[in-house]
């Protein structure tokens, strides 16, 4: 992708994090941003790393358990987090389908609260094209 297109995909994130009532998951053509945390779903193979690896890149406390309750409860409070609440997965097709599927039916609602609380919250993922997910760029 040349410079052009990785610019108007950062623009497209910017815009919907600068924006709380944009908060959601959304699909992005290419994984080229780097201000947020980006992990590999390469490297997720099941349902422990894929918990480790999230609750590892968004800084979760010590008491987080590493099971989805805690991811639940964990994303719902964040407050030792300041600004925006973003994550890019890249290769999300290698991550298994239940797993993601699981964590978008946790993330989702999320979002919506933290929009109502004027606080930027999405998730962007790379590599599901085919995904009924919508697409930034």
């Amino acid at each position: 992708m040349n410079r052009v297109g990785l610019a108007k995909i950062e623009k497209a994130v910017r815009a919907v994090l600068a924006q709380p009532e944009l908060n959601g998951v959304y699909r992005l053509s290419h994984p080229g941003i780097d201000f947020m945390p980006v992990l590999d779903g390469r490297i997720m193979v099941d349902k422990q790393t894929f918990l480790i690896a999230v609750g590892q890149a968004l800084e979760f406390p010590d008491y987080y358990g590493n099971n989805w309750d805690a991811l639940e409860e964990c994303l719902s409070d964040m407050n030792w987090h300041t600004g925006p609440i973003a994550l890019l997965i890249k290769h999300a097709e290698m991550i298994p389908a239940s797993v993601l599927s699981l964590f978008l039916e946790i993330f989702d609602p999320i979002a919506a609260q933290w929009a109502l609380d004027g606080r930027a919250c999405s998730l962007f993922l790379c590599g599901l094209e085919n995904a009924d997910i919508p697409s930034l760029a």
